[in-house]
């Protein structure tokens, strides 16, 4: 397959929802706006002169970054939890989280400008795309171990042509140099211990709050461009994984959705009493001998190495928003947002977070570039754009377009996000299906 019938097929397939009467409903990504100009009544911000950014060298952040993870849905501990919650669907658990996060002081995410106010709205709208594809696929929780077996028996003689496959896909999505990633398809994962060792946490002073709110809003950007892919790549080389096995491609579509179905099913402070983090992938960015970074992505199945793939290489872009922290700053920073314990809540509104980037993303603008600039933003500028992605598409498509084509004339202080003061229950509808490229 030539590359531009690759592309093509990211152009189709990627990032849509594979259910085919869903394609009707499909929306063009927009054109690229005017770039949005400052007020002419503020004076030109003085911005000092710095270093230009090497996008794929970020500097190494000055404390070690701890792996991210994903759930693992097959085992028997787990499908037992399935099966007493999906009569009621979402877990009473999920529900309370997200609906009395504001008024929950006790924890980080209440204090989190987007999360606490915008938190189960986007968390409704990823439920709801998933349970339409699970609907639609017919697929059975309780049957996930044996999907999952199915899965890792039909791959077992196909493992480095899958890998391959993975690479190139996660080279056309993010224009990743393709040496820099590394795959592998095994069950060896790494897991995330931030968060697992019991440690005093000092109290934080408004600048350090900002700073791990940033940390935790990229971390959402990256788990739900993750999950995108993990439900989304296989489409891309369909043909190819036809080859491998024709029924690859179904038992793909139910595994990848009834994996992130359950992390609305299940009790989770409950299932890390029991479980731990049962993880099924893991993503890992280090630098080898030579001091070249290099994104290790281990998955049991391939569309778990696809969402660990995707999640490496968005991880490595969000080293540059640790860049300006000293050693302290980073070690508080990292601590609080990288506690494994968040992550099954922030796959639940990452996804929805995810795709409403993909719809205001003015063409012709990489994701690699995107999320570069998302990361070096200043928390304030960083999370009035993502309340304007949420609640004014047009306006965020706007602001994305200067952000990235002219940076010096970027300006977001004068957006009024209104930080939660109007929401409609929408949860998405208004948003078609969204494209990639």
């Amino acid at each position: 397959m030539k590359s531009k019938d690759l592309k093509q097929k990211l152009d189709e397939a990627l990032a849509v929802q594979e259910i085919e009467d869903a394609e009707a409903t499909a929306v063009p990504a927009p054109a690229r706006p005017a770039p949005v100009k400052p007020s002419p009544s503020r004076p030109p911000r003085e911005r000092p002169d710095k270093p230009k950014r090497e996008k794929w060298n970020p500097p190494t952040p000055k404390r070690k970054v701890q792996p991210k993870n994903c759930m693992e849905s097959g085992n028997d501990i787990m499908i037992s939890i399935l099966a007493e919650a999906y009569e009621d669907e979402t877990h009473p658990s999920t529900q309370g989280f997200w609906q009395d996060l504001p008024s929950n002081k006790e924890h980080l995410f209440a204090k989190h400008p987007v999360l606490s106010l915008m938190g189960d709205k986007l968390s409704r709208g990823a439920w709801e795309h998933v349970a339409d594809r699970v609907t639609s696929l017919n697929a059975n929780p309780a049957n996930a171990m044996r999907i999952m077996h199915q899965i890792v028996q039909k791959e077992s003689e196909h493992q480095d042509e899958l890998v391959a496959l993975a690479k190139k896909i996660t080279v056309q999505i993010w224009e990743v140099p393709e040496e820099m990633l590394e795959g592998r398809l095994t069950s060896d994962v790494e897991k995330n211990k931030e968060g697992t060792e019991e440690k005093e946490k000092p109290e934080l002073d408004e600048t350090m709050r900002k700073q791990i709110n940033k940390r935790l809003t990229m971390n959402t950007i990256s788990q739900g461009s993750a999950v995108h892919a993990m439900m989304t790549m296989h489409h891309a080389v369909d043909k190819e994984i036809e080859k491998i096995d024709p029924e690859l491609l179904d038992l793909y579509n139910r595994i990848s959705s009834l994996s992130v179905q359950m992390y609305w099913l299940i009790d989770i402070p409950a299932m890390f009493a029991m479980l731990g983090m049962a993880a099924a992938g893991s993503s890992n960015v280090n630098r080898d001998e030579n001091d070249d970074y290099k994104i290790d992505a281990r998955g049991v199945v391939f569309p778990v190495l696809a969402q660990e793939m995707s999640k490496g290489v968005a991880e490595l872009l969000s080293y540059h928003g640790l860049e300006d922290l000293d050693d302290k700053e980073t070690d508080q920073v990292l601590s609080h947002a990288d506690d494994v314990k968040h992550e099954p809540y922030l796959i639940q509104v990452g996804p929805e977070l995810w795709r409403r980037f993909l719809k205001v993303k003015p063409q012709g603008i990489s994701l690699s570039d995107l999320v570069e600039a998302l990361a070096v933003q200043e928390p304030d500028h960083l999370h009035k754009i993502i309340t304007a992605v949420i609640d004014n598409p047009e306006e965020a498509s706007s602001l994305l377009s200067t952000l990235i084509e002219d940076p010096e004339e970027f300006e977001v202080d004068e957006y009024d996000d209104g930080y939660g003061d109007e929401y409609d229950d929408g949860y998405g509808d208004e948003y078609g299906e969204e494209t990639y490229t």
